[in-house]
């Protein structure tokens, strides 16, 4: 199920405000000029190479250009309201949700972009589901609450969201790509996040050994909760760098977070946080593996297109 990490969202470093100015990992030079034909609040420009490093050796793979960089960091769209949500089944993908317009991209893990002909138009492209600016968070299962009777592989996309200020939650079938019901979030298996539902922008399922049902949320109050379907249970505690190593310098950043199932032993949970940055955090060493990178056409190739 599982395809290859890709290579541009292994790569790069924390970008900080401003051309030129970059965490000391990174090599540059910087100048400036001035030219004469215009004035100086518009021409006073800054030029940086910048080697990005090579995710397994960490050595600079390839330069990029003043250019390149200034529209890059300057006319970059800016990620602020959307959801991501994993996908498993056949190869995986990451399914991204625009909430004010209402589209979606999927990006494509095996090809590391997100394909042409994205963003569209979530109506008509998600079955009966049709409206994501009420959509909060949404992950994915197999073999939890399947769509047919011994679906031990049945792949389930979990769409949580508001109807007339009801919180509901889609059950969308991915083998069949059609809603197999929609429910209020009360009378489903999740009943247990209710109280929490306004405050939770993040879900997936935490696979790890000795837990194969344990579930866990991220929310925009500092804390997280830990649900286990196998005994019916549901914590709430803060994050802090014992129970999500890393993560709580960025905890009130968080927007959105999707996983990628690479392996069983061996998957990411890929944190979107405010001023299009992300984390990379391992999901069966529950540590930040790097991060911030910031989300751009290298790291994310096509996710930011209009």
């Amino acid at each position: 199920m599982a395809g290859p990490q890709p290579i541009g969202m292994e790569g790069g470093q924390r970008r900080r405000s401003g051309i030129g100015r970059y965490s000391p990992e990174q090599r540059y030079s910087t100048g400036r000029y001035l030219n004469n034909q215009t004035s100086r609040r518009n021409n006073l420009q800054y030029f940086a190479t910048i080697q990005r490093p090579d995710p397994l050796t960490n050595l600079p793979t390839h330069r990029t250009d003043n250019h390149t960089l200034f529209k890059r960091y300057f006319y970059m769209p800016a990620l602020s309201s959307f959801v991501a949500v994993d996908w498993r089944s056949g190869p995986d993908q990451i399914y991204f949700f625009f909430k004010e317009t209402n589209t979606y991209s999927r990006f494509s893990i095996a090809d590391n972009r997100v394909p042409s002909g994205y963003p569209r138009p979530v109506p008509s492209h998600w079955d009966t589901f049709n409206n994501a600016q009420d959509l909060r968070f949404g992950f994915s299962t197999t073999g939890i609450s399947p769509a047919q009777p011994f679906g031990f592989d049945s792949d389930i996309l979990w769409l949580f969201y508001k109807e007339d200020g009801v919180p509901m939650v889609c059950k969308y079938d991915q083998d069949t790509d059609s809603v197999n019901g929609t429910y209020r979030l009360v009378d489903s298996i999740w009943y247990q996040l209710l109280p929490f539902f306004d405050n939770i922008v993040a879900g997936t399922w935490w696979q790890r050994s000795p837990q194969p049902r344990l579930f866990r949320f991220l929310m925009n109050n500092g804390h997280f909760l830990s649900l286990n379907l196998a005994i019916n249970k549901l914590n709430q505690e803060p994050i802090t760098h014992k129970t999500w190593p890393g993560l709580e310098p960025y905890k009130d950043q968080i927007i959105t977070a999707a996983q990628n199932d690479r392996t069983f032993a061996h998957s990411y949970f890929y944190i979107f946080l405010n001023d299009n940055e992300y984390l990379r955090y391992d999901v069966q060493g529950n540590r930040l593996d790097a991060g911030p990178i910031a989300v751009d056409d290298v790291s994310w190739p096509g996710l930011l297109r209009n």
